[in-house]
């Protein structure tokens, strides 16, 4: 079975290359049944899954905001 898939925070899981190989069939599977697979994560790095994924993979597409992002966006915060 398939579903949508959430990764959150997935940069700060201790073993996310071994996660990542786990759900990748289903996240196959998910692709070709029109669902959406999410990996989500504020940064922690270079040497993690997320990097790699975030980087390195053409397949997904990539969204990223910043602190200014959000700010010049109306979200109130004092940086």
């Amino acid at each position: 079975f398939s579903g949508n898939i959430l990764l959150d925070e997935f940069a700060h899981h201790q073993d996310s290359e071994a996660i990542w190989a786990a759900i990748f069939p289903a996240a196959t599977s998910a692709f070709h049944q029109g669902l959406k697979v999410r990996v989500v994560s504020t940064p922690a790095g270079k040497t993690n899954t997320f990097y790699k994924l975030f980087t390195e993979d053409l397949t997904f597409s990539r969204h990223r905001t910043t602190v200014h992002d959000a700010l010049a966006q109306g979200y109130e915060i004092n940086i």
